[in-house]
């Protein structure tokens, strides 16, 4: 009986610590965690509404259209109205989110909060760029796949900064 219940408690130890998540957990995993959470708003727009959405907009001279062509599906995680506890368990599992075949453009990591942008490149193609945001106000994932070419970005983030500024 003895031989029979440490066996038990072995196996369930086994069991208890493979559970546990991974140092390296990835964008899609984070994703994967939080996104059927009570009150988290989880987005996935996918090629099929991007296509539908080329379709509606009339290019006014901006590069909108030409980054629409260029991204294939946006997935969109906000946990801005989870609770307390959601946060902060967002918040530790986002500092683990490592991608060995991304580059980390920027990362903040202080007490409270955190901030990552992750990009994974193809011969000077951003293939995704992941964002990561969990501090007081935001927690949020944003995941854009595609085929963006560098000068496209630089140019739309470009855009953007100048329509803030004026």
């Amino acid at each position: 009986m003895r031989k029979l219940l440490f066996i038990f408690i072995l196996a369930l130890s086994t069991n208890l610590v493979s559970a546990a998540p991974t140092a390296d957990a990835s964008v899609y995993s984070l994703i994967d965690a939080f996104k059927d959470n009570k009150h988290a708003d989880y987005h996935n727009i996918s090629s099929l509404l991007l296509t539908a959405a080329k379709a509606v907009i009339k290019d006014n001279g901006n590069d909108l259209i030409a980054a629409l062509k260029s991204i294939n599906s946006v997935q969109i995680l906000n946990l801005d109205n989870c609770s307390g506890c959601t946060k902060r368990r967002f918040l530790s599992h986002a500092r683990r989110v490592y991608d060995r075949n991304s580059r980390e453009l920027i990362r903040k990591n202080k007490k409270k909060s955190f901030s990552s942008i992750q990009v994974k490149m193809d011969n000077g193609v951003v293939r995704e760029l992941a964002i990561i945001e969990a501090d007081g106000l935001d927690y949020s994932v944003i995941l854009i796949k595609g085929r963006i070419p560098l000068n496209k970005l630089s140019d739309i983030i470009n855009n953007k900064s100048k329509l803030k500024t004026e």
